[in-house]
């Protein structure tokens, strides 16, 4: 993959080449090379359910502005757990890897993972 400082500045030297076209440019493209070569980090997450002591996971791009509509009852399978706090995060690189780090801690194998993982703080979670 590219360097991001090669691509940072791509969409103002392709200004002059798509003004021709319009607006939108035709096949003006480097906005989405551009957006590709950031280096943004998807986290997994879990939330713990102070109501029932549940968990739900699931991964973001930024996990303190997803659990604000958890906790608003904005997400129909958190809206009758609530309040939520962020119990556990890891984050990767790309969506895939995120995405499959979940659905490994939604099987019994990764249920036993996290258990391991949360029981130095076993004695300070809420029940």
């Amino acid at each position: 993959m590219a360097d991001f400082a090669t691509y940072a500045f791509a969409p103002v030297a392709q200004l002059d080449r798509a003004s021709a076209f319009g607006a939108e440019g035709w096949g003006f493209d480097s906005l989405r090379v551009y957006k590709s070569c950031t280096n943004s980090m998807v986290t997994t997450y879990v939330l713990h359910s102070l109501k029932d002591g549940k968990n739900y996971t699931g991964f973001s791009e930024n996990v303190f502005v997803r659990l604000q509509p958890h906790n608003a009852g904005k997400v129909a399978a958190t809206r009758h757990r609530r309040p939520l706090i962020i119990l556990y995060t890891r984050s990767f690189e790309s969506r895939t890897e995120a995405r499959a780090f979940e659905k490994y801690l939604k099987t019994s194998t990764g249920r036993r993972f996290l258990a391991k993982e949360l029981q130095p703080l076993r004695g300070s979670l809420p029940d």
